[in-house]
């Protein structure tokens, strides 16, 4: 078993992390996987799924940041004064990232 701390976003049953792409960990996940996520101290059952398409990263991180501007420092984006993420630098972060798609499964 192999832990990996992450931050991430959750909204319902659909939590999305990112990695930098030079990272290994993630590569497990190409084809879909059972994982167990640990959150607030509760082991959850899930699939997770990693995306490598950099138009569909660039998408997901900017809505990630729109949901979590907190992070932005993280992947050196700026927020404007409605703490919004600037797309443009969203996009450029996105590039050298993968984005991690984890789906709770209830049973």
């Amino acid at each position: 078993m192999r832990t990996t701390p992450v931050n991430y976003t959750r909204d319902g049953d659909n939590i999305t992390v990112f990695s930098l792409r030079n990272r290994v960990w993630w590569r497990n996940l190409r084809a879909g996987a059972p994982v167990t996520v640990r959150i607030k101290g509760q082991d959850l059952k899930a699939i997770a799924e990693s995306i490598e398409d950099k138009k569909a990263v660039a998408a997901g991180l900017l809505a990630y940041l729109q949901a979590s501007p907190k992070y932005a420092k993280y992947f050196q984006v700026t927020l404007d004064s409605s703490s919004q993420p600037n797309p443009e630098e969203a996009a450029e972060a996105a590039q050298n990232r993968v984005m991690i798609r984890v789906r709770l499964v209830h049973t």
